[in-house]
């Protein structure tokens, strides 16, 4: 008895997370590419980073009223010096001598549309997958951006 018990309640509190997970979704936009390629980041979002602080695997802004909150992801104050910077090593680390992304596709731009349809935001990313969870409060949790299931590579190491 016990034991069953322990099943129901730990099946609950599955259920209860997963029921209780909203995610956003990720769109690609040949056009955000375009504003970080160009320095024209929006001044009034939050930005963000994840991997390594001399060449991210991914940049993220978000517009005000949304919180990131994630362990995997770092404030940057995002100035034009800095992502001229990044993309340089952007350039050589994710792109081979054609231009084309090593990951095997040549847009990494992404809008990221809230649950409800607002837009929350802006992502230059190497890897096509990240997932994105809103709380009712604004909370957007971000998980690390990762390859494609039919990727050519998993690990940039």
């Amino acid at each position: 008895m016990k034991n069953v018990l322990v099943v129901a309640v730990v099946a609950l509190q599955i259920v209860g997370c997963v029921a209780s997970g909203h995610y956003g979704k990720f769109v690609q936009d040949s056009r955000v590419q375009n504003v970080f390629e160009h320095l024209q980041m929006p001044k009034s979002y939050a930005y963000y980073y994840n991997g390594p602080e001399k060449n991210p695997t991914a940049i993220i802004g978000i517009v005000k009223g949304f919180t990131v909150q994630s362990s995997f992801w770092h404030p940057v104050n995002l100035t034009k010096k800095q992502m001229s910077y990044w993309l340089g090593n952007i350039r050589t680390e994710w792109f081979d001598a054609v231009g084309a992304n090593r990951e095997g596709y040549a847009n990494n731009g992404w809008r990221l549309i809230a649950p409800d349809g607002r837009e929350a935001g802006i992502l230059f990313s190497k890897y096509k997958r990240v997932v994105a969870t809103f709380s009712a409060d604004g909370i957007i949790g971000l998980s690390v951006p990762q390859p494609w299931a039919g990727s050519s590579r998993w690990h940039d190491e």
